[in-house]
């Protein structure tokens, strides 16, 4: 959790996510929708897709939440890329509430490809991100480690207060 006012003085990138978020929630518009979902703290990689968006109410604030996938652009996504995303703010506006999970999909591979023809995969990234989003969306919530269910859960019972 972070308080607004603070970061807000401090880092513009945090306003503008902070800003992205509320209007989303304020809005409700399909977040399938959105070219980039918010997404704080910002570190090495930032989310390249993002899959089974959804908004959440909590005690005490609202939320969205997401697969997202966190690698170079124009890059293969590998094993761990993948992760779930909560980002959120309390009813009175004052916290920024961030949470990532890391998923197992058994779904990407482990390692890059050998001997890939990075010409020819850069000109076919546009579809090759659609391919993972669309697996992404009908990745079953059972079958990661941890269980994607069990972080639903996690995250449904979070209480925002300052």
């Amino acid at each position: 959790m972070v308080d607004l006012k603070e970061a807000r003085a401090t880092d513009p990138a945090f306003a503008d996510a902070a800003d992205q978020l509320a209007a989303l929630i304020e809005s409700r518009n399909a977040l399938s929708a959105e070219a980039t979902l918010p997404f704080l703290p910002q570190g090495e990689y930032s989310p390249v897709l993002h899959a089974r968006e959804q908004y959440v109410q909590l005690r005490g604030g609202t939320g969205i939440l997401y697969l997202a996938a966190f690698a170079e652009p124009k890059a293969p996504l590998i094993e761990g890329d993948i992760a779930l995303v909560f980002q959120g703010l309390s009813d009175d506006g004052i916290l920024y509430v961030s949470a990532v999970f890391p998923l197992d999909t058994n779904y990407l591979p482990a390692t890059p490809p050998d001997n890939l023809d990075m010409a020819a995969f850069e000109a076919g990234y546009d579809l090759y991100v659609q391919s993972i989003r669309a697996a992404l969306n009908e990745f079953q919530p059972t079958s990661s480690g941890p269980r994607l269910n069990d972080l639903y859960a996690l995250i449904a019972s979070m209480a925002i207060a300052p």
